[in-house]
């Protein structure tokens, strides 16, 4: 049986956010058209998320948890897994059109997980917040910057030289064994707080569903409608892990939310993606 290290993952990590998602961010967003309307999805995504957390935090109160599971459970629409885990199930399904509407989702999303999130952690855990390095985080985020690169290459038509193209290509290719290699890499059995994790995800799941299929009559086209949907309904992301060891020093429900909310997110997503297509 294959055995792989931790710098496994995390070189892995590196090498899907800094150069095979931006370089296919960029070459998908070059040749789309039409995605006027898609510029609202990034408001809609963080609408979307901190409606959710507003419920979220009311329903951790009300079920007395202690204050770090308080937290961790509040804070679980804030921290979705949207860049890695979304984006090789909607290259797959849509193609580049698809793709795109991803990195606008991914947009709104990344507010809520480098500014709102850490700003929530800091109340709870009392710790002294470092706002300068979760905005660094922001911007100096490598598939946000081919984004914008692609949105000016789209605007002014650019005609890319042929090895630049040929070499997005390849690492666009790449991108998706990587990506579902690494979510394989990922998979987990946590035990800890399982049940409170499992509840979570649930609810997770059910009124991002709900909450999502109301923001997607904001749109006309499917494709938006589609990636705000599940938008709603993606997993939750491992920033959860950091943000609980830095602000709470705790981290007994953070790996199993991760883990199980992945193992269900495979499951989920196949099935609702396809029920998507047969109601365009």
């Amino acid at each position: 049986m294959f055995h792989f290290s931790d710098d496994v993952g995390s070189f892995l990590t590196q090498l899907i956010l800094k150069v095979t998602i931006p370089a296919t961010i960029f070459l998908s967003l070059i040749n789309i058209e039409s995605i006027a309307q898609s510029l609202l999805i990034p408001v809609a995504a963080f609408c979307l998320q901190m409606l959710m957390f507003f419920i979220f935090l009311l329903i951790s109160k009300m079920r007395k948890l202690s204050s770090a599971d308080e937290c961790v459970t509040a804070t679980v629409p804030l921290i979705a897994n949207t860049l890695i885990f979304m984006v090789p199930f909607f290259y797959l399904v849509y193609g580049d059109e698809g793709m795109a509407r991803v990195i606008f989702y991914y947009i709104g999303n990344a507010l809520t997980l480098y500014i709102v999130a850490p700003f929530v952690y800091n109340r709870y855990g009392k710790k002294s917040l470092n706002l300068a390095a979760n905005l660094k985080n922001l911007y100096t985020s490598f598939p946000l910057w081919a984004f914008l690169l692609g949105l000016i290459g789209n605007y002014f038509g650019w005609n890319l030289p042929a090895l630049v193209t040929e070499t997005c290509l390849i690492l666009k290719t790449a991108n998706v064994f990587l990506t579902m290699f690494f979510l394989g890499f990922r998979f987990s059995v946590c035990l800890e707080a399982q049940k409170l994790a499992l509840s979570t995800i649930a609810l997770k799941n059910l009124l991002g569903l709900i909450i999502g299929i109301l923001f997607s009559f904001l749109f006309v086209d499917h494709l938006d409608k589609a990636v705000i949907i599940m938008g709603a309904m993606a997993p939750i992301g491992v920033m959860g892990l950091v943000y609980s060891e830095q602000y709470l020093k705790t981290s007994s429900l953070s790996p199993s939310l991760v883990s199980y909310s992945l193992v269900i997110g495979v499951i989920v997503y196949p099935l609702a993606i396809a029920l998507l297509q047969l109601t365009s």
